[in-house]
């Protein structure tokens, strides 16, 4: 049954489910609802047989979640290639979809449901303003004119708003002794895409972009819809910057009592300080904002509700305040969700310092500032929580290239883990591996990537931590406040709360303070208590950064709530805070990059630890907690003894979880660590050759067979024996001489570029997808005389940093995104084994 909260109904589906316990049989082998979910982009000739087969290889290589993105030939045809056949929505398109989702059934794969052609959703490719074109999206625009002498202006310009003359709205008709110019505001017709976008401000395109699509689904599905489609995904729906509706006027005088097109100068100044123009701006914003959520986003959340699916999705540039007045107010947004997301793209998240991306295109400068690592994922996270709802999502890794490796991917995640997010999208696997159809989006989740064996291991390492993190509560009892009316000033007030809400955030993440964000509408509908209680959370403190225009309402309450205990901290003395008792948060002897997050059980509780640095760190931690204490490993699913306080030691990204329950549970066996092990066996000498070498031509993306040719290599090296340019999987091999060992022996590869599996005496005895590139197997496998083979596989980023396939395009062809990949494509290592190999046993006494 449908049940509320925060004012929301929730739809009680697999995914929104209560899991109070840890159940041991769903950590070892997750639900594939908890395994990451593939974009599959469409993006050429459809036929029957190609669908089944790249299904096929999608189970092959342990893909369970799907969603389509159809893109078709009218989304971007001049600088996206593509060629999708049949077009989008038609008979023959649904036809053909319906295919891939029966037979995906078949085969055990879940598809959700994607909600547009590409993006951004809301046209259906255009259909929506094709079917009724006065819903064409409207903004406000100005122009200056040139008034002679003694010449009437009346105001006759199409969709005229008004007129102003040195700051002053004039009177019309209008005329002066001397020549002028005035500036004239009105209503244009916003065409930003070539697909015709709509108004989403206006209510009815929310109810005709349903009717064409999300109806036409319905009715090829029938009473099977809600048991095929678990999830419609939204893509981050767009408003122009000064977005106009043709209810605004009179919504405007309504709420706020005054006529806003007396001051459409101030909504363009936005460094005008005026008092009267800020109130405009502010109040401009608010209304847009409400307007979005009540007209488009509600309208499609119910309709997702009375069909029984939820509704998840991301706005567009949500990972800086200063880009959310662009979607409105963006928790309000997002609480509309019943799962809450983000789009992770472009290396908004990455381990490395902060830099600047800048391209060269000759006619403009392409600048983008990558690995900022804000706290932004925590915004999604705290509407799940705030609403009662267990995920938040994100869609990662589009635009990142594909020299993206796993050892990347997993700092990606866990930076996103412990700040909420426990669904995971991945862009893009696209339908075509066509030369000309790969430029815009990659990576590229297909079979031609080098070590692709090792992403069934990823998913599976991904479902566990997600499913993890589903568990119990919410242990976060801080909370920082988003002043987003500050926001709407814009100016110089906009760039001040902005730094400060940062600033506060990134004060809070140093002190490994785990927090969520509220906003004045969670404020207000809190009732007086000793916290702040919204969903799943209770606030125990709330920091307000610096902000002027507050409501004085929300100022109120939080007076309210600080009488009756709830601490209410500003900036000047965010730096003497520290962990609330109740957060339980673990302490460390030397911190240094380490980061947690807690889910408190009905049984227990559960922790996620992982490094946040760029280096390996090594420290001793401690929990408040009495319980038994488990390791749980989420490589392979084992479950381990565990000390309180333990010492850790994790590479750059690496993460681990710490499960303290009162209930019985069965473990596993835990070998001691290398430096128990008396016995050293160094190997340099290893023969090497090509397993698989991936190759672009004009044609397509291909794997060749190898040619035989080997090669001798001592180790440590810097450099790739087969250059700098390969892209594949290589094969290391080399025999050795060992004593027997008791119980089990450790290998230990170091250093490689960039995933291995390694193979002894002819059995694959483990995959290691990042670092540290060490693994423990038992010694009955070792022989006197052994022979072990390695194979190490790198990524495409080599293939498409030295291709000459696209030289003959330019940005006007292909798009920007290609040479933002193909610099980030550039800075990845060669292919192979880095370091000696060090082989560690116990001899038999």
């Amino acid at each position: 049954m449908p049940t509320q909260s925060g004012g929301m109904e929730i739809i009680m589906n697999t995914y929104n489910a209560f899991r109070p316990h840890f159940d041991i049989k769903t950590f070892v082998k997750p639900e594939s609802l908890f395994f990451p979910i593939y974009s599959w982009t469409w993006n050429d000739y459809l036929t029957e047989d190609g669908i089944k087969a790249q299904i096929d290889e999608f189970v092959t290589r342990g893909i369970k979640n799907l969603y389509v993105i159809p893109i078709s030939k009218s989304f971007r045809p001049h600088n996206m290639h593509v060629r999708l056949s049949p077009d989008y929505m038609t008979n023959d398109f649904l036809k053909l979809f319906h295919f891939a989702v029966d037979y995906g059934k078949k085969n055990d794969t879940s598809f959700w449901l994607y909600d547009e052609d590409a993006w951004p959703s809301a046209s259906c490719g255009g259909k929506v303003v094709q079917s009724c074109p006065e819903l064409i999206q409207k903004e406000i625009s100005c122009k200056k004119v040139f008034l002679p002498s003694s010449v009437p202006y009346n105001g006759s310009d199409k969709n005229f708003l008004a007129a102003f003359l040195d700051g002053r709205r004039l009177s019309l008709p209008f005329q002066t002794n001397t020549d002028c110019e005035i500036t004239v505001y009105f209503i244009n017709e916003r065409r930003a895409f070539n697909n015709p976008y709509p108004d989403i401000l206006d209510p009815r395109t929310a109810d005709l972009f349903l009717t064409l699509t999300h109806e036409k689904y319905v009715l090829e599905f029938g009473n099977e819809f809600a048991d095929v489609f678990p999830c419609v995904f939204i893509d981050e729906p767009n408003l122009a910057p000064y977005p106009w509706t043709q209810s605004l006027d009179k919504e405007f005088t309504k709420k706020y009592g005054y006529d806003l097109k007396s001051f459409l100068p101030s909504l363009f100044d936005e460094e005008c300080t005026d008092e009267a123009g800020i109130r405009a701006r502010i109040d401009y914003r608010n209304c847009i904002a409400e307007l979005l959520v009540k007209n488009f986003y509600m309208k499609i959340s119910t309709w997702c509700r009375n069909h029984n699916v939820l509704l998840t999705g991301h706005a567009d540039g949500d990972d800086s305040i200063l880009s959310y007045r662009m979607n409105g107010n963006l928790p309000a947004v997002l609480r509309a969700l019943d799962i809450p997301g983000i789009d992770t793209i472009l290396r908004q998240i990455f381990p490395s310092e902060k830099k600047e991306l800048q391209i060269d295109f000759g006619d403009f400068i392409y600048k983008k500032i990558t690995a900022e690592n804000k706290f932004f994922p925590r915004i999604a996270a705290s509407a799940a929580n705030q609403t009662g709802k267990r995920f938040a999502m994100s869609e990662s890794f589009a635009v990142y290239g594909s020299g993206l490796t796993y050892d990347q991917m997993r700092y990606v995640i866990h930076f996103q883990a412990v700040r909420g997010i426990n669904i995971f999208n991945y862009m893009t696997a696209p339908y075509s591996d066509s030369s000309d159809l790969l430029t815009a989006l990659r990576p590229i989740f297909c079979a031609q990537i080098p070590g692709s064996g090792e992403k069934s291991l990823f998913d599976t390492y991904v479902a566990r931590l997600s499913y993890l993190l589903s568990l119990g509560d919410s242990s976060i009892h801080t909370a920082l406040y988003f002043p987003i009316r500050d926001v709407f000033a814009g100016g110089e007030y906009a760039r001040l709360t902005a730094d400060s809400y940062e600033q506060s955030g990134d004060c809070l993440e140093k002190k490994n303070i785990n927090f969520d964000i509220i906003d004045d509408r969670i404020i207000l509908s809190a009732q007086p208590s000793s916290t702040v209680n919204a969903g799943l959370c209770a606030y125990e403190r709330i920091i307000v950064p610096e902000c002027c225009f507050m409501p004085s309402e929300v100022s109120k309450k939080l007076r309210e709530f600080e009488k009756n205990g709830v601490k209410v901290i500003t900036p000047d003395t965010l730096s003497s805070i520290t962990s609330l008792p109740s957060e339980k948060s673990p302490s460390f002897k030397s911190s240094g990059h380490i980061k947690s997050v807690r889910r408190t059980l009905q049984n227990g509780a559960l922790y996620f630890l992982y490094n946040e640095g760029y280096s390996s760190e090594t420290t001793d931690v401690t929990f408040e907690e009495t319980l038994p204490m488990y390791e749980l490993n989420l490589i392979n699913g084992e479950i381990y003894y565990a000390q309180n306080p333990t010492t850790i030691r994790l590479e750059s990204g690496e993460g681990i979880a710490f499960l303290f329950t009162s209930s019985t549970l069965t473990v596993n066996p835990r070998a001691t660590d290398v430096e128990a092990l008396s016995h050293h066996i160094t190997l340099r000498e290893f023969d090497v050759e090509i397993l698989h070498r991936t190759i672009l031509d004009k044609e397509k993306l291909t794997v060749t067979m190898p040619d035989g040719t080997v090669k001798k290599i001592s180790l440590p090296t810097d450099s790739s024996p087969f250059g700098s340019k390969f892209s594949g999987d290589l094969l290391y091999k080399t025999e050795f001489t060992a004593p027997w060992s008791e119980n089990y022996f450790i290998i230990d590869l170091y250093n490689v570029c960039d995933s291995c599996e390694i193979i002894l005496n002819g059995q694959s005895i483990g995959i290691i997808f990042a670092p540290p590139y060490r693994l423990c197997a038992p010694a009955s496998l070792l022989k006197e005389k052994n022979t072990l083979e390695i194979r190490v596989s790198n990524t495409l980023a080599n293939l498409f940093a030295s291709t000459d396939v696209y030289d003959v395009h330019s940005y006007r062809d292909i798009g920007t995104y290609h040479y933002a990949e193909r610099e980030f494509e550039k800075e990845n290592d060669s292919c192979g084994l880095k370091s000696a190999v060090s082989i560690y046993l116990m001899p038999t006494k």
